[in-house]
């Protein structure tokens, strides 16, 4: 049979055979090469003369003569490639038991360059799951050493709404505790109560994201994903309720300090997995929408505060109603989230597919150490992730200096909202802070809105030099209202107006760099863990600076 019969044949298929199994692959290399993320042709596997191609579809067959126990789809498979006339319909999926490998012909240049050896270890590495019925199917590969991860538009919008509605809950949940600052803070006769709540409410998210970087794929490996990831979110969910229900009854500075510490670490450690989670759902923007989420808590602990009327002069009944309201949110983001879990389709799709990506990482570490010969390496790789992980080799400087800025924002950001008090009573400090609540939303709903404008394809694409730009300016209007803490040249509506441009601008940079962050990932959800792990690392280091200026 010769080329162009073979090809034809390979391209009409049997119509009315049993549908084709679905697997996985993706793959690039060279210059002339192309992706395979749709239908892989068999004619591929296949070169030389015209003899040569004749007999290589009953080769393949004889050689897979091993595999005639395996589901009848696989025999029928290997039947059409012995006839001639298979199309291979391969989408992407993860692969439940082991085939040789396929070796692909490229129409390209003779003369390709030989791949280097870590574009070898950053080949598709596939992990060997158990059950083909219990994994729902999914779009997995690797390109360009990017593991591409994506769910099915039918698991996309359950996950993405689950995770946002958890990420809300969540972020009100810890607001709250400071959207009665200014009624603890009359109560404790403390004005600085605002610093010191966010000191111990950023303090542990560091330590409890790196904890979770080294022994989160301990217990997954040892419990599974599913039961692990219910835990973390589910079960921490239930604690954040309790905490907000305790909240209002606290008597003393301690107490207070202590419940709003750890409101916090759930906080980071639910948000974590839950960006974990959604970063495996299509497009760059999907952590943001969670981010964005996470905000909008603010948004609803500053509509709690105005319909209960939370100021210094509230009695305890206005604060109880407000923490109850808080607490419903939070119980009903666990419903909803548990009630995902019990269908057993989306969500275990998202956690297959963090599963997958670890074992990626990992089997990639692992042939780098090899090929370097550095087993200590190895070890260390495993568990975690590194920069060339996440970003590979090509981007890796381009990926830190948007990580980098993306924490200077924030650094600038919590530094100011922890000196709020500095700028007058505590109504005032109050009144600041849900300020900044506003116009944060307000600056990354304008991100959310530029990114979904089909014309404004500029500015979705905007250079990191510009967003490096407005990291600048955030910086400088942090200097100035700064200054102002010690000169007072600015009024307080002066001070108010500032704050609302500033918070806003650092939003709308805090969103934009994220999805930069995440267009230049190689593995999206250890960029996006690593977000977080920035995130709070700068807010940390702001808060130990404004207590540092506070103690002067």
């Amino acid at each position: 049979m010769s080329r162009a019969p073979l090809s034809a044949a390979l391209l009409k298929g049997a119509a009315k055979q049993p549908p084709p199994l679905t697997l996985t692959s993706a793959k690039t290399r060279g210059k002339g090469s192309r992706q395979i993320s749709e239908p892989l042709l068999a004619a591929n596997n296949f070169r030389g003369d015209a003899g040569r191609q004749s007999s290589a579809p009953a080769k393949l067959a004889s050689k897979h003569a091993d595999y005639a126990d395996l589901d009848p789809r696989v025999q029928h498979l290997f039947r059409q490639i012995s006839e001639g006339t298979a199309q291979i319909s391969i989408p992407l999926a993860p692969v439940f038991f082991s085939l040789p490998p396929m070796e692909l012909y490229d129409s390209g240049d003779d003369d390709e360059e030989e791949p280097s050896k870590e574009e070898e270890a950053s080949d598709l590495l596939f992990p060997e799951l158990p059950e083909l019925e219990d994994i729902p199917e999914l779009d997995v590969g690797v390109v360009n050493g990017e593991v591409r991860c994506v769910l099915e538009p039918e698991d996309a919008a359950p996950v993405l709404a689950v995770g946002c509605l958890m990420s809300m809950a969540q972020g009100a949940s810890m607001c709250a505790f400071l959207g009665t600052i200014g009624y603890f803070s009359r109560r404790f006769d403390l004005p600085q109560l605002i610093l010191y709540a966010t000191i111990v409410q950023s303090a542990s998210a560091p330590v409890v994201l790196e904890l979770q970087r080294r022994l989160d794929h301990v217990f997954d490996d040892r419990f599974g994903h599913r039961a692990t990831f219910l835990f973390r979110i589910g079960g921490l969910s239930l604690l954040q309720v309790l905490l907000l229900v305790l909240a209002p009854q606290v008597m003393s500075v301690g107490v207070f300090l202590l419940l709003a510490c750890l409101s916090a670490t759930t906080f980071s450690t639910v948000y974590a997995k839950v960006c974990q989670v959604v970063s495996c759902v299509d497009g760059p923007q999907a952590v943001n929408f969670a981010r964005t989420a996470s905000h909008c808590g603010g948004l609803v602990v500053a509509g709690l505060a105005w319909a209960w009327s939370i100021s210094t002069e509230s009695d305890l009944s206005s604060v109880v109603g407000f923490y109850l309201c808080a607490a419903a949110l939070q119980a009903f983001a666990l419903a909803a989230w548990y009630r995902e879990h019990l269908r057993n389709k989306s969500l275990s799709a998202a956690y297959a597919v963090i599963a997958y990506q670890q074992s990626h990482s990992a089997e990639v570490a692992a042939q780098m150490a090899a090929a370097e010969g550095e087993g200590e390496v190895q070890g260390q790789h495993q568990g975690g992730y590194t920069l060339s992980t996440m970003f590979g080799s090509k981007h890796r400087a381009a990926g830190v200096a948007l990580l980098c800025s993306f924490g200077l924002v924030q650094f600038a950001f919590s530094l100011i909202q922890s000196l709020l008090n500095m700028f007058g009573d505590e109504n005032l400090t109050q009144q600041l802070l849900l300020t900044m609540y506003y116009a944060d939303i307000i600056g990354r709903v304008a991100s959310h809105f530029v990114h979904g404008l089909e014309a404004c394809a500029c500015a979705r694409q905007a250079p990191p030099a510009a967003l490096h730009a407005l990291t600048a300016v955030a910086v400088a209007v942090c200097a100035a209202l700064l200054l102002d803490t010690e000169l007072r040249f600015l009024t307080t509506k002066v001070v108010g107006q500032i704050m609302l441009v500033m918070c806003a601008l650092t939003a709308f940079n805090l969103n934009e760099l994220a999805v930069h962050s995440i267009r230049f990932a190689r593995c999206r959800s250890h960029v996006a863990h690593c977000q977080n792990y920035v995130f709070f690392g700068a807010t940390g280091l702001a808060k130990f600076a404004a207590l540092l200026i506070q103690g002067r």
